[in-house]
């Protein structure tokens, strides 16, 4: 049971809510608030989302060590991804999950450190738990507000703008609907840089920001934890 809780406390930390705020545009809207696109530059709104997508699209296969901080009304935390292809690892304060190439060890480093084994060779679960912060994901969703915006649905505001992240140029698109907003960020290199959501139904402001970068990792960090005991799982 302390592994399958801890499992799940490392999907915890990007503010998932702002994912379903896509569904928005469907709610009612007042004919004085159309339909805008505010362009801050002058490239268009296509070209930039073009832009955001085609830096996404190398995330897959670069090398690089991300620290992002959560902040919203359950407090701060951190998680860190690292990844040199093949290998991953993903890391919170509850422990790891490494992925070395070959099998993946979910660790628990409460006390003695544990890690249990995933038994089948050269799968990796950790892949669909590091797509959840990977930049295309909320490209996807930008595209979707895209869509939104051709459809002419009233209330709906999307803008463009550039900021920093642990250094890192980025480019960040904000949607807004009656009062909600949520706002994506992805660095020019690729990765997911920010999400933050604010608003009458977020209950509050919720942020995952990008901390800490590198485009060099260690590869001892793929390496089990020195003295910890192995398991494997059925």
């Amino acid at each position: 049971m302390r592994f399958t809780k801890f499992v799940a406390v490392l999907a915890v930390g990007v503010p998932f809510g702002a994912l379903a705020a896509t569904g928005a545009g469907s709610a009612q809207a007042s004919p004085d608030r159309p339909a805008q696109l505010v362009l801050l530059g002058s490239s268009g709104a296509g070209s930039r989302l073009q832009k955001i997508e085609s830096a996404a699209s190398r995330e897959a296969k670069a090398t690089f060590k991300l620290t992002y901080t959560s902040k919203g009304s359950d407090g701060t935390s951190s998680v860190t991804l690292e990844q040199k292809p093949p290998e991953q690892l993903f890391k919170s304060a509850d422990g790891e999950v490494i992925f070395n190439g070959k099998k993946t060890y979910y660790c628990s480093t409460s006390g003695t450190t544990t890690c249990l084994v995933y038994s089948v060779a050269g799968a990796s679960p950790l892949g669909s738990m590091m797509e959840v912060y990977a930049a295309g994901t909320y490209v996807d969703v930008m595209r979707s507000w895209q869509g939104l915006i051709a459809e002419h649905i009233l209330g709906y505001r999307v803008s463009f703008s550039r900021a920093r992240f642990a250094g890192q140029p980025s480019e960040c698109v904000t949607w807004a609907y009656q009062g909600d907003n949520v706002k994506y960020c992805v660095t020019d290199s690729g990765v997911l840089a920010y999400v933050g959501s604010w608003g009458k139904s977020a209950g509050g402001t919720t942020t995952f920001a990008l901390t800490s970068y590198s485009p060099r990792v260690n590869s001892s960090d793929f390496s089990v934890p020195r003295g910890a005991t192995i398991s494997t799982l059925p």
